[in-house]
């Protein structure tokens, strides 16, 4: 005082007059000694449960919880058990779980509330049209978000609250339990269990759901669409071509000896092997429950020419035929029906022999199964008009005046063609001509 006296004298008796009145109020005219912060040393926290002892973190460090918040710049009540983030700080309580947004891409039916503070802000600018979602983490911003939608009736809304992660919010009004997508600090999603209170009827669990990028999406496949790129094979197998053991494990179990008979002959399309279905035992040309048939679905790929042309083959005592449904779903090589030429039996000739010579004239097509014969395919027309064999026949009681040329002549009004003469033989009751020609 005295040295602000010296520079400004005037008034100083104006100034000692108001330094009495504060003096005799009672007031302290001294100012306090600032008292330097001390450091609160570490503390130890006693052994639990699992006899682990861990020291305390000092006060102030990132990331450390300290007692319940009451202070400036928390909504948390005083005495409050949950953990509430103030500036990118912790506040503490017995709660400490994980924090949790909602994405609002799935969320597209609603405006998506990021923090109640900014609920009037949004409402203002987006409009009233659609509802409003609240993700709450307390009782504090549940009332407040409460208040916030009671003020206009024409606000509709949904709260949420994480469950599992403290004690249950106690919710106003009627709420239920639901799933919802929601995505953690690490930025994962996880469906959590969450209470939801709703002040309108049109908030559906079914519509809300993951939003999985397109790049990560796996692809959609339906019943009809799964279809599209498979071709179905009929299979069937003849009791007259197959060893009586290997007949008796076929009817146990036809789908077993299928696949195994196809990998087998065919190794490279077992990738491509599906389903087999529709087995039944029906008559044949050998009797009853001589033939069984059934199907098999493979993917449509270039190396079923392999399984296509193995159709006829013996594996295993199993001999099974291969015939496709469409066959203009088969590889380029292919792509239609190709031609069958059916081999003839011969006289006295069993079974067995007969497949083994019918297997001899296979090229690369594979072999057919008919009712009684057995037939070679193949992607070169055959012709149609049967070739007729040319064989030896014999003329008996011709008259014996006849000369070659009326013999010939007679023949020919019988549609013999081709006509070589052998031999004539004088009989008893005429001649005899022995010739070799064609006839139809």
């Amino acid at each position: 005082m005295v040295n602000r006296a010296q520079k400004k004298p005037e008034g100083l008796l104006d100034r000692l007059v108001a330094l009495v009145d504060v003096a005799s109020s009672g007031l302290n005219l001294e100012p306090e000694k600032r008292q330097k912060k001390r450091r609160r040393p570490q503390t130890e926290v006693k052994k639990g449960k699992g006899g682990a002892k861990a020291s305390g973190k000092k006060e102030g460090q990132k990331g450390s919880a300290s007692g319940p918040s009451t202070g400036k710049g928390s909504d948390l009540p005083a005495g409050s058990s949950w953990a509430h983030i103030v500036n990118g700080k912790k506040v503490s309580g017995d709660f400490q779980g994980p924090i949790f947004r909602l994405r609002p891409e799935d969320w597209a039916d609603f405006h998506v509330v990021s923090h109640v503070n900014q609920f009037g802000t949004l409402v203002d600018k987006c409009g009233k049209a659609k509802p409003f979602v609240f993700l709450v983490k307390h009782q504090d911003q549940l009332d407040e978000a409460v208040a916030l939608v009671a003020g206009d009736a024409d606000i509709k809304a949904t709260l949420l609250f994480v469950l599992g992660f403290g004690a249950p919010l106690e919710l106003i009004g009627k709420e239920r339990e639901s799933k919802v997508p929601l995505v953690d600090a690490a930025g994962k999603v996880s469906t959590r269990k969450v209470q939801c209170l709703s002040n309108h009827n049109t908030f559906d669990q079914s519509k809300v759901r993951v939003v999985v990028p397109v790049d990560k999406r796996p692809p959609v496949t339906t019943r009809e669409t799964s279809k599209l790129d498979t071709l179905v094979i009929r299979l069937s197998l003849d009791k007259r071509f197959t060893d009586t053991k290997a007949w008796n494990k076929i009817c146990q179990n036809p789908g077993v000896v299928a696949r195994a008979w196809m990998k087998d002959v065919a190794p490279v399309c077992q990738p491509f092997l599906q389903d087999t279905w529709g087995w039944e035992l029906l008559p044949g040309s050998g009797g009853a429950d001589t033939v069984i048939k059934g199907l098999v679905r493979v993917k449509k790929k270039d190396q079923l020419t392999h399984l296509l042309a193995a159709s006829g083959k013996v594996s295993q005592e199993v001999r099974v035929f291969l015939d496709p449904l469409d066959w203009t779903l088969t590889p380029k090589t292919w792509g239609k029906r190709p031609y069958v030429s059916w081999v003839e039996k011969r006289p006295k000739e069993d079974d067995q022999a007969y497949m083994a010579r019918a297997a001899k004239l296979n090229v690369n097509c594979g072999l057919a199964r008919g009712w009684r014969q057995i037939g070679v395919r193949s992607l070169t027309e055959v012709p149609t008009t049967p070739v007729v064999p040319v064989r030896t026949w014999i003329l008996k009681s011709a008259p014996r005046y006849w000369t070659m040329e009326q013999v010939t002549n007679f023949l020919e009004a019988s549609n013999f063609g081709s006509i070589g003469f052998v031999s004539k033989k004088w009989e008893k009751f005429g001649t005899s001509w022995i010739f070799k020609g064609q006839r139809d």
